[in-house]
């Protein structure tokens, strides 16, 4: 496949591999960079655009080792009396779970990790950062027919 495109043969695993490998630590700089500094449209776009690839070069990871990969799914390894329990995907599950959940629910350092990230993107501008509180108050009364309107108000550079 690769021989046609530029005259030598390379290895389809080494590629994937190494693709991989580069496009994690562009997100990884780019993804430090944006949280420090107020980021350029260029970071911005190179982050998001490398990470769309590394979204298509894991599916072509997950396509070519796909058999390997349900491995990975089931409870147990092994057959007969030396089957042991696979512990990595409720582990997995669990781990990326977690950081999701608390994530969405506004856990305190998550939050914080969040508003320390805001505050040096701010000074970066030079500008005080003006934390706004907020509590949203919902009322639905059983037999009310009414619609819902939401409206949420942000300003600042970082609200575009």
């Amino acid at each position: 496949m690769f021989k046609a495109f530029i005259g030598k043969s390379i290895s389809g695993r080494a590629f994937i591999s190494l693709a991989v490998f580069l496009s994690f630590v562009t997100l990884a700089i780019t993804s430090v960079l944006m949280f420090i500094n107020q980021h350029s449209r260029s970071v911005a776009m190179l982050h998001t655009l490398v990470g769309f690839c590394l979204v298509l070069i894991v599916l072509w990871h997950l396509r070519n080792n796909f058999k390997p990969f349900k491995q990975y799914l089931r409870p147990r390894t092994g057959r007969g009396e030396s089957a042991t329990t696979n512990g990595a995907l409720p582990l997995a599950l669990f781990f990326c779970g977690s950081i999701i959940g608390l994530s969405l629910t506004g856990f305190a350092p998550f939050l914080a990790l969040y508003d320390w990230g805001n505050q040096l993107r701010a000074n970066d501008r030079g500008q005080q950062v003006l934390q706004l509180t907020y509590l949203r108050a919902e009322q639905d009364p059983a037999d009310a027919q009414c619609i819902t309107i939401t409206i949420i108000l942000r300003k600042g550079p970082y609200f575009i």
